[in-house]
């Protein structure tokens, strides 16, 4: 059926402007020859004024917004196979709500141009509402020519004969033996990925099977690769393919090592908690835990070869490289550690041990509040007794009466000093001999051979290795998003001294974790240990002096440094210390909601005097009078180089009164101070040190030290240097900006920064 065009006046002028398609566009313009009509090709005219008819083909620089301007000019759009940029052009068209336009998407050929340009000329004229329409024609598929057939026998012996086909499909075979060794070196490298995971998450039992199907698949490709390996390496692509295999290789012996290791630790931790073992058993833990330190070492060779061989071409291979390049650092440390895990797990004879909970956010100078201890006695590779007490329990029983720290009497009002508060020097070893003095007047038949203090934050990262822990003496699952608070709610609510809850919800706690452990993540746990030693949120001291030399060597004591120089070959070496210590004497939890950025200013003059202005602000964010926060009522102490003469003390811009101090082995301020809940305040302590630069060659180093217990904390550091000292060296990364250095960190654990200068 044709067609009819209506609604054009004869007396109407149009004009048909048209890129490309000249063929259409003529067609379009011999259906309307009774008509004036131009036909503008690959052209655009100067004015569109005189025109009352438009039809726009296949342009894409319209105006729309001036076509729908132009509301007495009749236009069509024809587009051809530009459905997104029609819809755009329509869903103007309906915004605007413009009825003289109209656009159409065409998909056809030419064999069609006469039945579309019939539809287009009455879809343009037609009086439908309608602003889009969409013209589709299918291809014509060409006339098959008819051939007779051969037999299918000559077709393929005429197709295989031709020297084409012969030098093709000698080819293809030729580069598919080549490369035949890819496919089993590309699905041992997936078992291998999925090992790691495996091994992560501790599914011992499918990292097994992945480490065999690696090892099958790695076998197969090698034997395909002995045929390839000239041609790669005449092409010079032979090193990265042996760095493949060298990783794929270095994967599965670390993954062999480390089910074995995982095996050995669950047995190891299966068997530590039952008693009466016979002399078979010991042996055979005795072996194990031999094989699983030198299994270690297996371990940190490997992993340092996968750290060098796996590519950067990806951020997951870069974050695993990450990963394993940390597991090696870890591991550099097991020579040291070794001996330390020795004493404690396998060293002949009983021993025993005090374990001090502290709870940091009840902050004092040596990591918290003492609310629990617990006695511990072993065997070779047995715990053979922990028993949990009370603080308030053992402290009944002191009748000896034995004067407090002045801080304690008075700010506390507290006459007596008693195991719970014994935490009071920021030197652990301290703390750990004044808690055996109270533990032998109150417990007298206990002898310790080591002290360990945990806080609260220690128990927190050993749960992150652990998931939920179900403790169903109280039908609870802890994790370390909720164990400060349920510990509070069962071992702090309605709380009065002498009661058991507290003493009772511990030791069901520990009963759980220590069950626990076997079935953890290996690395994550040996990660969460080692981040709480790190921390400075689980300390040790020993009687062992060779094993608390090597702990003292890890930084794990606790220990104060003594200010002496890093470098011993220095000369010119100018020494800085500071150690800020908080003790919260307001009885309450207040430090769960504290903060504390510190800022350090450190001036060095042209004649050589140092001077160093430290700034700290504390944000107090608890509620008054809201569980467990509050006051923070805080004895602030400030340990410096010995002799350094301070300068001035300011609180929130005024001097402090009221200070107290010493210049023995430090040089120690101490005063007391109180911020509100929802409020802020500013200390700001400026000292000057005894030791001046002298000309020539030096070192300026700074002893930064992070309290036990306290939570990582922001530090920015400016040194301002004059114009007569420059800086050769210096052992962290600063922003240089002119004559100031700036290094931003965080105070994770100690810190030493050294600058090595030179002065005119």
């Amino acid at each position: 059926m044709k067609l009819t065009i209506e609604y054009v006046e004869e007396q109407s002028v149009i004009a048909i402007i048209a890129k490309q398609y000249s063929s259409f566009a003529q067609r379009i313009k011999e259906q309307l020859k009774d008509y004036n009509v131009e036909l503008f090709q690959d052209e655009t005219p100067e004015s569109i004024d005189e025109f009352d008819v438009l039809f726009l083909i296949n342009r894409d620089d319209i105006d729309i917004a001036e076509l729908i301007s132009q509301k007495n000019k009749k236009t069509t759009i024809v587009l051809f196979r530009q459905g997104d940029y029609a819809q755009y052009l329509c869903n103007e068209i309906y915004k605007k709500k413009a009825k003289h336009i109209k656009v159409i998407n065409l998909q056809t050929q030419k064999q069609y141009y006469k039945k579309d340009v019939d539809t287009i000329l009455w879809f343009s004229f037609s009086q439908t509402p309608d602003a889009f329409l969409y013209i589709y024609n299918p291809p014509i598929a060409p006339k098959k020519k008819i051939r007779r057939k051969l037999p299918l026998g000559t077709r393929l012996k005429k197709t295989l004969l031709k020297p084409r086909t012969l030098i093709l499909t000698g080819l293809w075979l030729f580069i598919m033996s080549q490369v035949l060794f890819l496919f089993p070196l590309g699905v041992a490298t997936y078992h291998n990925y999925q090992l790691a995971r495996t091994l992560v998450a501790g599914d011992i039992q499918t990292a097994k099977k992945h480490v065999s199907q690696a090892r099958a698949n790695l076998t197969t490709s090698r034997k395909f690769y002995t045929a390839s390996q000239p041609l790669f390496r005449f092409i010079n692509i032979g090193l990265a393919i042996d760095n493949m295999f060298q990783l794929n290789e270095s994967a599965i012996v670390l993954g062999d090592a480390a089910i074995q290791v995982k095996h050995n630790t669950t047995d190891i931790l299966e068997h530590i908690q039952q008693s009466n073992k016979s002399t078979e058993e010991l042996a055979t833990l005795n072996k194990e835990y031999d094989e699983t330190f030198s299994l270690l070492e297996t371990i940190k060779a490997q992993a340092d070869i996968v750290t060098t061989k796996i590519p950067e071409i990806h951020p997951s291979l870069v974050a695993a490289k990450e990963r394993i390049a940390h597991l090696s650092e870890t591991l550099a440390a097991v020579d040291t550690v070794e001996p330390i895990m020795s004493s404690f797990i396998k060293s002949d004879g009983e021993k025993t041990y005090l374990v001090l909970f502290a709870n940091n956010m009840e902050l004092r100078p040596g990591g918290g509040f003492i609310g629990s201890f617990a006695i511990v006695h072993t065997k070779p590779f047995t715990l053979d007794d922990i028993h949990v007490y009370d603080v308030y329990d053992a402290d009944g029983q002191l009748t000896e009466r034995i004067e407090p720290p002045k801080p304690i009497s008075e700010y506390l009002h507290q006459p007596f000093w008693f195991l719970r508060d014994s935490a009071f020097s920021p030197d652990f070893p301290t703390n750990a001999q004044q808690a055996h003095i109270f533990t032998s007047l109150e417990l007298p038949k206990e002898q310790f051979d080591g002290t360990i203090l945990i806080t609260t934050s220690a128990v927190q990262n050993l749960l992150a290795s652990m998931g939920d822990v179900y403790i169903p003496d109280y039908k609870e699952n802890i994790n370390k998003d909720n164990f400060y608070i349920k510990t509070q709610l069962y071992a702090e609510d309605d709380f009065f001294p002498g009661s058991q809850s507290k003493k009772r919800f511990l030791t069901s706690v520990m009963n759980q974790i220590l069950l626990a452990i076997p079935q953890a993540s290996g690395p994550e746990l040996v990660q969460a240990i080692q981040t709480s030693l790190d921390e400075k949120q689980m300390v040790i001291a020993v009687d062992d002096k060779d094993i608390q030399a090597r702990i003292d060597k890890k930084y794990w004591a606790g220990r104060m440094l003594t200010p002496q120089c890093s470098l011993p070959d220095a000369v010119n070496c100018v020494l800085d210390y500071v150690f800020l210590v908080d003790a919260n004497l307001g009885v309450n939890k207040a430090n769960y909601f504290i903060q504390r950025p510190t800022k350090m200013n450190i001036t060095i003059s042209e004649e050589g005097n140092i001077t160093n202005t430290v700034s700290f602000t504390y944000a107090n964010t608890s509620y008054d009078d809201v569980f467990p926060g509050g006051t923070y009522k805080n004895y602030l102490q400030m340990f410096l180089p010995p002799n350094a003469q301070i300068d001035n003390v300011l609180m929130d811009g005024k001097p402090v009164q009221n200070t107290e101090e010493t210049n023995i082995d430090y040089r120690t301020i101490g005063f007391f101070l109180t911020v509100n809940p929802q409020s802020v305040k500013t200390i700001e302590i400026t000292y000057t040190l005894p030791t001046t630069i002298v000309k020539g060659k030096g070192v300026y180093q700074l002893i930064f030290q992070k309290q036990i217990g306290y939570p990582n904390e922001e530090l920015h550091m400016r040194v301002s240097l004059p114009s007569n000292v420059t800086v050769e060296r210096n052992n962290f990364t600063p922003l240089a900006n002119s004559r100031n250095i700036d290094y931003n960190t965080t105070i994770s654990s100690d810190k030493i920064f050294v600058l090595e200068f030179n002065k005119q």
